[in-house]
């Protein structure tokens, strides 16, 4: 049984530390740069799973490199993707965010790719009913919605 089932976002994130943003039509040489997932509800997976508790993923990826990432990282740190139906040829949802050291700010530039809404299973139906929490955020409405009247 999963404690949490989160419904939502699921980012790959690209990330540039840069010492002051660039201007428009130039290039800036970055200080560092790194690949994490990000988006609210897989962020809260993580979390949660980092204390403890039993986390699973239910949504849709990709199988582009986006996908493949962000399916890896959620194995790396735990939450289950058990629930999650891997399509071909589709994008999927990537960022490429730059944080600026010198104003310790960050601006995020995004692409939701195309991946199909994902839609509940009779399996992940069952899993909702017996989590003990779900967690959504404003993505994948019509599953969250449905998933929420299930809890």
């Amino acid at each position: 049984m999963f404690e949490i089932i989160g419904i939502g976002a699921c980012v790959m994130d690209t990330l540039y530390n840069v010492p002051s943003y660039p201007a428009e039509d130039t290039k800036k040489r970055a200080s560092g740069s790194m690949q994490a997932g990000g988006g609210p509800v897989a962020t809260g997976l993580v979390a949660a799973s980092k204390l403890g508790a039993k986390a699973a993923y239910a949504g849709v990826l990709s199988d582009d490199v986006g996908g493949e990432f962000l399916k890896a990282d959620f194995e790396k740190y735990g939450v289950s993707t058990a629930l999650t139906e891997t399509k071909s040829g589709y994008r999927s949802f990537t960022s490429v965010i730059l944080l600026c050291e010198d104003t310790a700010t960050r601006t995020c530039v995004f692409d939701k790719g195309n991946l199909p809404p994902f839609s509940l299973s009779d399996k992940v139906k069952g899993k909702i009913a017996e989590a003990k929490l779900i967690m959504v955020d404003g993505n994948e409405m019509a599953a969250a919605i449905e998933a929420a009247k299930i809890a």
